[in-house]
């Protein structure tokens, strides 16, 4: 008869409950033997409602309560067992178990460990101690108990497959996934062992492993989003939109209800130039989830992206609405606004949002720039001088700044801070143009030729730089340099009539009278209208 053992070691114990309140257990055991098994519960839960201190009821009651799949209850009356004082290794590796499948896993570990200090041979109590600590996120320590069993159980396809996850917690990936393509290819755990596997050729941008390992698991459930996903990943990251787009169709049909889902598929649509399919894709993306910003910005870049402006710029304020920290959406509503012209409207859009976010360093680098544009310098100072006491080496705000006193009419702090902005980043053609500009108008001739030359040096060889060497060089006595360098403008550029007329009066000043004379002359070919001035025609 079925716990007879345990009966037998309860009436040694508890003899006194056995003589008071035999026919309550008789009972019990009666209806569960036939099969009863929920009557039999409720018999020794009256019992213990009489007598709480009936270890035995407790017993049964704990027994039963696993065989029916309960095991939060089961744990609770293995505890009371305990309580009682009648703790012994079964009763603590019965405990564990309950632990277990309830998913207490500390406490389970615990539970183990008891037993393993009265049986350390105990193999069920040393896998379920590696089990629980794998799940209690302590891998190293399960690592060591796992091993451990497998010494004397090698094959146990279970342990093999708790040692693989141990090993992919602990990044130890290769072996990892050793241990689980052996238990793919033996057939054990081989859906978990896959799904495990595909995690980690993810990781490692594995793609062609990842295609592999997605195929089987699609050919055993074609339903599987892991697998699915998986292979529109790999299908992405090889470049191969199209068959990632097909692959995110099938997702969105079987689970239309994540936002992510949809914006996958929007992505690789955008990937294929199919513009209105993405958009469509990203708003489906927002009946999911209104506020969600990546999919208004997204679906603002593709009404841009096709030219349709005012109904981006409408998408943007209903947008801002629903995402008011969404800085991307007042920095593309400014940008439609400036692109069509509207500059004060872009200005105030930037303004509403530095009013929520005073930090924002870009939006006040746009605003400076709007203002430059509409020649409002003192505005624009500001927004610099902002942007440099944010960020001291930004060399673009040091630029701009330098450019907004050049346009005032600074000069003193346009050279102050241009040289601001070489420092940050020497040899910078945007600031090498700029200084040369700026060391002109403070009559710094050789400073400015030294600019010049360096922007040639770096390669900007436009007709209209070599000619203001050449004019510069002309202008501080190195009339050879002044030659070479029109005549360089002139490779450049042959039709370049000014370039012509300096390098004639270069080549006189170097007492070349004959070349000078047929550089003239090609000039006036170019330009009739020099014939007048060289007749001395009044016009």
């Amino acid at each position: 008869m079925e716990n007879t053992g345990s009966t037998e070691r309860l009436a040694e114990n508890h003899n006194v409950h056995e003589q008071r309140l035999p026919e309550a257990l008789g009972r019990a055991a009666a209806l569960h033997i036939r099969g009863f098994k929920g009557e039999a519960l409720r018999e020794l839960t009256d019992l213990l409602q009489q007598e709480p201190g009936c270890a035995a009821g407790h017993l049964a009651r704990a027994r039963i309560e696993m065989e029916e799949g309960d095991y939060s209850a089961a744990a609770r009356s293995w505890e009371l067992w305990h309580e009682l004082g009648k703790a012994d290794a079964d009763s603590w590796l019965a405990l564990g178990q309950c632990y277990q499948q309830a998913s207490r896993w500390r406490e389970s570990a615990r539970a183990f460990e008891h037993v393993l200090e009265a049986r350390p041979e105990d193999r069920s109590a040393r896998l379920g101690l590696g089990l629980s600590l794998l799940h209690a996120e302590e891998p190293e320590s399960a690592l060591t108990h796992l091993l451990t069993y497998l010494e004397g159980q090698p094959g146990d396809p279970q342990a093999r497959f708790s040692l693989a996850a141990a090993y992919q917690a602990l990044e130890q990936n290769t072996e990892a996934a050793r241990l689980y393509r052996e238990l793919i290819a033996e057939g054990h755990l081989r859906s978990e062992s896959l799904s495990n596997l595909l995690v980690i050729l993810r990781t490692s941008n594995d793609l062609a492993g990842m295609k592999d390992v997605s195929a089987q698991m699609l050919e055993a459930d074609g339903g599987s989003l892991q697998a699915l996903e998986g292979a529109a990943f790999a299908a992405f990251h090889s470049g191969e939109y199209a068959i990632a787009a097909e692959y995110c169709e099938r997702i969105v049909e079987l689970d239309g209800g994540r936002q992510e889902s949809w914006m996958n598929l929007a992505l690789c649509r955008r990937k294929l130039q199919e513009l209105e399919p993405a958009r469509q894709a990203y708003e489906r993306a927002l009946l999911v989830n209104p506020g969600l910003t990546e999919a208004h910005v997204q679906t603002v870049g593709m009404l841009i992206d096709q030219g349709r402006m005012e109904e981006a710029a409408e998408h943007c304020r209903r947008s801002i609405e629903l995402c008011p920290d969404a800085e991307e959406l007042y920095i593309a509503l400014s940008g439609i606004h400036e692109n069509a012209g509207r500059t004060e409207d872009a200005i105030v859009v930037l303004q509403a949002w530095l009013r929520r976010h005073t930090d924002s360093a870009e939006a006040r680098f746009r605003l400076g720039l709007l203002y430059l544009a509409c020649e409002s310098y003192g505005e624009a100072k500001l927004a610099f001088q902002a942007c440099l006491a944010m960020r001291q080496d930004w060399p673009e705000a040091a630029l701009n700044l330098s450019l907004t006193s050049l346009e005032a009419g600074d000069l003193a702090a346009a050279a102050r801070h241009i040289q601001s902005a070489n420092t940050l980043r020497p040899d910078w053609e945007p600031a090498l143009r700029a200084s040369a500009v700026i060391m002109l108008k403070l009559g710094a001739l050789e400073e400015s030729l030294d600019y010049h030359k360096r922007l040639v040096e770096l390669g900007c060889r436009e007709p209209e730089v070599l000619y203001n060497v050449a004019l510069l060089c002309e202008q501080v006595a190195l009339g050879e340099e002044a030659v070479h360098y029109y005549q360089q403008a002139l490779a450049e550029r042959p039709e370049f009539t000014e370039a012509l007329v300096g390098l004639g009066h270069a080549l006189e000043n170097q007492g070349r009278t004959e070349d000078a004379r047929e550089s003239w002359a090609k000039a006036m070919e170019q330009r009739p209208a020099l014939a007048m001035e060289y007749f001395g025609v009044a016009q």
